[in-house]
């Protein structure tokens, strides 16, 4: 385990900010957080944990945490806040409760402390850290599986949650929320119908796009792109519950969102999608069939199209996370965090891909136990 000063001695490189599921920058330490394991509790699918480990790309190894969340959790998001700490919202526990909870961790004396509750409980949300520090959480899922168009502010400086001036044009869940160069925030999917908006961090007002999207998608992935564009890729039709190979691109000039010229090699949802030097990488999630996939590919923002890789990823992963870090002289290595392997079964494991060779190689450990539906996030 890791004690404080043992972590506090890592915190050397910093790291950029990313999207809902993934977080993208340079960074030398990840803290993952929470999620589930294989063992089945109480009935659900899962087991539900408050396991915190830090993988440092120097060693590099996972090394467990000697402190854990208060609430066990899965489901629920995580961002570093200006001050350095991590906010870690909602989620669900072991009984299968929806969270209203709301926790910090310091990596500085290593410990997670409460702070304050969300209006409602919440899961498949999204956080999204705005330039004024403040934390836009949108949406997701209440008790009673019921989508909410509500939305609320974090306010670091005095640690409470207040109602944002009005509630979302639509109820959404599984949808993404990604902050554009303007400094505005695009929230996209986990609607009836194809649709998206914008919210202002200047006047708190959500507004819709000029244009739709070009499918009612959910559990998709955003990627802010380095020319302000934001790729749309896979997830699940609202409707019919099928998975989505199709992707789009938003313009932030016009407002509008076109199709890219090709769709991805493979339909896939629970998914990751990581940004690095030359394009986007899309890891595993579950296909057609259900099942998770061992298969990735790159999206090349230059042409709009996407490009199968001819090596497979280590194991199959579906609701892992990914991160750019920097190793060695390499342009920024992806590293791939747990996800489930089977429908029901999480093992122990994580993989690293070298952009150059464009290949995949295992870690020196792997989070024990291995876990899904967790976060990864970045810290300095």
């Amino acid at each position: 385990m890791l004690g404080a000063m043992a972590l506090g001695a890592l915190l050397v490189s910093g790291c950029l900010g990313g999207c809902p599921r993934i977080k993208f920058g340079l960074s030398a330490k990840i803290v993952v957080i929470g999620g589930a394991t294989s063992a089945p509790s109480g009935g659900h699918r899962f087991a539900v944990t408050g396991r915190a480990e830090v993988y440092d790309q120097r060693t590099p190894a996972f090394a467990k945490l000697a402190a854990g969340l208060n609430e066990p959790r899965m489901r629920h998001t995580a961002m570093r806040l200006d001050s350095g700490k991590l906010l870690v919202t909602g989620g669900e526990n072991a009984r299968g409760e929806y969270l209203a909870s709301a926790e910090l961790f310091d990596p500085k004396t290593v410990e997670f402390t409460t702070t304050g509750r969300m209006s409602t409980p919440r899961i498949a949300h999204t956080q999204t850290v705005l330039t004024d520090g403040r934390v836009l959480i949108t949406g997701g899922l209440s008790a009673g599986q019921s989508a909410l168009r509500s939305a609320e502010i974090y306010d670091p400086t005095r640690g409470t949650f207040a109602p944002t001036l009005g509630n979302l044009l639509a109820e959404r869940r599984h949808h993404t929320a990604t902050p554009l160069a303007d400094e505005k925030v695009l929230i996209v999917g986990g609607s009836a119908q194809p649709s998206a908006e914008i919210f202002d961090p200047w006047t708190y007002a959500f507004t819709r796009t000029p244009g739709d999207p070009t499918a009612a998608r959910l559990n998709h992935t955003a990627t802010l792109l380095r020319d302000g564009r934001v790729l749309i890729a896979g997830g699940k039709n609202f409707h019919s519950g099928a998975r989505l190979g199709s992707a789009e691109l938003f313009d932030p000039a016009t407002g509008t969102f076109s199709a890219t010229r090709t769709p991805m090699h493979l339909a896939r949802e629970g998914h990751a999608a990581s940004r690095f030097e030359y394009g986007v990488l899309i890891t595993g999630g579950r296909s057609t069939s259900g099942d998770p996939v061992r298969s990735a590919e790159v999206f090349d923002p230059a042409t709009g199209t996407f490009r199968a890789l001819s090596n497979f990823m280590l194991r199959p992963r579906a609701d892992h996370t990914a991160a750019l870090i920097a190793v060695g002289p390499q342009r920024g290595a992806i590293l791939l965090i747990g996800g489930a392997v089977d429908k029901l079964v999480v093992q122990p494991s994580a993989e690293l891909f070298d952009p150059d060779g464009e290949t995949f190689s295992p870690t020196a450990n792997s989070p024990n136990p291995g876990m899904t539906l967790h976060t990864a996030t970045i810290i300095r």
